[in-house]
């Protein structure tokens, strides 16, 4: 590999080679940087480029700057405070490896900036009516991917993939009753498929082109799914339904929910989701006790 003088692309290279983030992450920090610092050449009328960055550029930020400019995408962007986290988060990385690993630059200007405070949502779940009604949406549509359209549906409900997760997916990665899954920060959990499940892989991949590709879902091009065209088609079948304001999160939080619902317990639930800490899949307990709450009002007599 070629060395480089765009700070960036170095910060971002470290964080492929040395810390192994997935190319999503990578293509998120990318991003979320360009836009950072394109904020500042326009504002400050810099005559540079994101490419050509100097040293000094990016010692002349100050923590009230980076403030200044999580205000600007808060009050223009309507950026929420989930991702004004999400950008902290990514300029403390980038700021963190100019100090310690490049030794560059003397002062963190992200060192005591604030996060906003974590806005937790209940997660939007289907139903199971729900759920069988979106499966048959697929089918009644008779689209020319509906074999794979309803593969990729149903292991998201019966298997409660993130979407990465789904994307990333290989014809290897089928084991006779279990799935091997490269969840975040590429850890591995395997999860068991159950007969549905299977039934509907065998009938897709029995229709799948037989193409010099292990990607599990291809796209017409036979390339590999990506994260956004999952995002769209799975949106499409829910404006079918009669339900736009449904996302492929959805699914997720459907698995999620009716695990609950069915006596799965937290540290089970947690390790099927490939979560971190609990508490992330305590959410679903929460979910299953507003629901009780609802039927508890509705039985008023």
């Amino acid at each position: 590999m070629k060395p480089t003088k765009n700070f960036i692309e170095k910060f971002l290279r470290y964080k492929n080679d040395i810390k192994d983030n997935r190319d999503s992450t990578i293509s998120e920090y990318r991003t979320n940087l360009h836009l950072f610092f394109n904020y500042f050449i326009k504002e400050r009328k810099w005559e540079t480029s994101i490419d050509s960055l100097s040293l000094i550029n990016i010692k002349s930020i100050t923590k009230e700057n980076i403030e200044d400019y999580l205000y600007n995408c808060k009050e223009k962007d309507n950026n929420g405070a989930n991702t004004r986290r999400k950008k902290i988060a990514i300029l403390k990385s980038f700021f963190n490896y100019m100090q310690k690993q490049l030794k560059l630059i003397e002062v963190n200007p992200t060192f005591e900036l604030e996060l906003p405070k974590k806005v937790k949502r209940l997660p939007k779940a289907l139903n199971k009516l729900e759920a069988k009604l979106f499966l048959k949406t697929i089918l009644d549509a008779h689209l020319e991917n509906m074999e794979r359209d309803y593969a990729i549906a149903r292991t998201f409900l019966n298997i409660g993939l993130r979407v990465q997760e789904l994307v990333d997916l290989n014809i290897s990665s089928i084991g006779t009753d279990e799935l091997k899954v490269v969840g975040k920060g590429n850890k591995e959990r395997n999860v068991f498929i159950n007969d549905k499940c299977r039934e509907t892989l065998k009938n897709y991949l029995s229709k799948r082109q037989s193409i010099n590709n292990n990607a599990l879902f291809i796209s017409e091009n036979n390339t590999r799914l990506t994260k956004i065209s999952v995002q769209v088609m799975i949106k499409k079948y829910f404006e079918k339904m009669g339900m736009p304001d449904k996302s492929v999160h959805c699914l997720r939080h459907t698995y999620g929910s009716m695990n609950i619902r069915s006596g799965v317990s937290l540290p089970v639930l947690q390790e099927l989701m490939g979560h971190e800490s609990v508490t992330t899949t305590s959410i679903y307990v929460k979910v299953d006790n507003e629901d009780k709450k609802r039927a508890a009002s509705m039985m008023q007599i």
